[in-house]
């Protein structure tokens, strides 16, 4: 593996963190600032679960990074996003002016049984984003014999990038 690695923090829980008298997102922001890596062709993608976070480094604090919304279940109540609607033609339109891409959880973008590719990524694509999936291990959503078929399928659609917890043989490219 090449040495010039990356960096993808997540804002997690910013709405918690304010409770608690922490501005997570303004202490990230001053030290992308003091490290002088706040620029787009720094290897660093800022994620976070709640729009507002992201719109508000955007906006707001001005950051440079580049920015994935990453996109739920709502079931899992991450946020008050509805991250149904962010999966929508429209949503994926608000979501392109803030961020520079989308971190899907795997099921929005591949259907395990019919190993087939969603629209979602030709969508978010066509709208300039980003497309990093999560969260790619052998145990899949308890589908121990379908990753390397599933990367298989990622692959071809073209994805951007993916979230996973370990290196499998099948993933290393030369």
């Amino acid at each position: 593996f090449s040495k010039n690695t990356g960096w993808y923090p997540e804002i997690k829980s910013p709405q918690w963190h304010a409770q608690e008298g922490k501005d997570i997102a303004k202490m990230l922001v001053a030290e992308l600032n003091r490290l002088s890596l706040n620029t787009k062709s720094a290897k660093i993608f800022v994620q976070s679960f709640e729009p507002g976070s992201l719109q508000r480094l955007k906006n707001e604090l001005k950051v440079n990074v580049k920015l994935i919304q990453l996109i739920a279940d709502n079931s899992w109540k991450e946020s008050d996003a509805d991250y149904l609607a962010m999966l929508t033609p429209q949503g994926l339109q608000e979501i392109a002016m803030y961020a520079d891409g989308i971190g899907p959880w795997f099921p929005q973008v591949y259907d395990y049984d019919k190993n087939e590719i969603g629209d979602l990524i030709n969508s978010a694509h066509s709208l300039g984003l980003l497309v990093h999936p999560y969260t790619h291990r052998e145990d899949a959503q308890g589908l121990p014999d379908k990753p390397k078929t599933m990367f298989e399928a990622l692959k071809k659609a073209e994805v951007d990038g993916l979230f996973t917890d370990q290196i499998m043989p099948y993933m290393i490219t030369h």
